[in-house]
């Protein structure tokens, strides 16, 4: 009703209007509010106002206003369905700021996202309700969401696709023939989407091994040289497929931390074999396999740990043969 109204409303009006439209009675005292100011006011998008009339105080209520000073259109979600829109939405777009999330809320269902209205005191807690929705400390004041991986799945994505450009003209490829030539060759669709990237190119852009470039109006994978040799796939000691780096990680950016205090980091997320520190800013992370690099990689890359933002990279002193440092 506020909403919908073109100007300010007398409260005391509210009522009789609520009964016209949906033929029943707004009692405040039966959803738990003293007075209909105290409901009125906990109402999200809606401004209070009061003046004195004829010896009383008068309340008008009104849209807050954005500050292109247009009422914002807030929608009951009577259905409670902000959980699987946000689903939907952060599978649509892959890895997302939590913060931008309500933007891109309003611009796809052109409703607002209410956390309060779901029973959530943040928005950060209402996202991490979400099933199949993984939630992750990119920075120290940012948290980003994504959709949940299967790391089995991701790591199969990246060594078949790793493998596809690698043995394509000398390892170089224009991306939007990669989905057609992976079904080709592996009689299956690469389905970036459902281990939580939004597009090809983000999902390209996290592969080791790999850099993109546009030649025109296209864009190229090529397969990147690292010293010591080219990218590589090959094989570790238990016969899994490598892409060139395996398991082995480089990690920087941390300050004064100690072997003890990145052996807890890495173990909450992954299984760690060895670190080998590097003075008091730099490591080498030892995993037992391919899969629990890539997961510490997409877990913990931009992290903080002792007030330092960790940046993980797979290690280029690891050969194509998997070889443990």
């Amino acid at each position: 009703i506020i909403m919908t109204s073109q100007t300010s409303l007398d409260m005391s009006k509210i009522p009789d209007l609520y009964f016209d439209l949906y033929k029943e009675k707004l009692i405040p005292k039966d959803l738990g509010y003293t007075t209909l100011k105290s409901l009125i006011e906990s109402l999200p998008s809606v401004d209070i106002s009061s003046r004195q009339s004829f010896g009383h105080v008068q309340y008008n209520v009104r849209p807050r206003l954005t500050p292109k000073h247009q009422p914002l259109v807030y929608v009951v979600d009577r259905s409670c369905n902000f959980k699987t829109r946000l689903k939907d939405l952060v599978g649509r777009i892959g890895p997302i700021d939590i913060s931008s999330i309500p933007m891109h809320y309003r611009n796809t269902y052109q409703e607002l996202l209410d956390h309060r209205e779901g029973g959530f005191g943040k928005l950060l807690d209402l996202v991490q309700s979400v099933d199949g929705i993984q939630v992750y400390q990119k920075t120290r004041f940012h948290w980003w969401a994504r959709l949940k991986q299967d790391t089995e799945d991701l790591q199969s994505y990246i060594i078949r696709t790793s493998e596809l450009i690698h043995s394509h003209r000398g390892g170089a490829m224009d991306i939007s023939l990669l989905p057609d030539q992976y079904k080709d060759k592996y009689n299956r669709s690469l389905d970036y989407k459902s281990v939580g990237f939004g597009s090809l190119r983000s999902f390209l852009d996290t592969i080791p091994g790999l850099q993109l470039g546009r030649v025109g109006n296209q864009t190229y994978a090529t397969v990147t040289k690292t010293p010591g040799g080219s990218f590589d796939v090959g094989r570790d000691s238990k016969q899994e497929l490598a892409i060139g780096s395996t398991k082995n990680l480089y990690v920087t950016g941390f300050k004064r931390a100690s072997k003890k205090d990145l052996m807890n980091l890495f173990a909450r997320t992954t299984t760690v074999s060895g670190i080998r520190m590097l003075g008091r800013t730099r490591a080498f992370v030892n995993t037992p396999n391919i899969s629990c690099a890539v997961q510490a990689l997409q877990e913990l890359n931009g992290t903080t740990l002792n007030g330092g933002q960790l940046v993980i990279k797979f290690a280029k002193e690891t050969d194509g043969n998997g070889r443990e440092f």
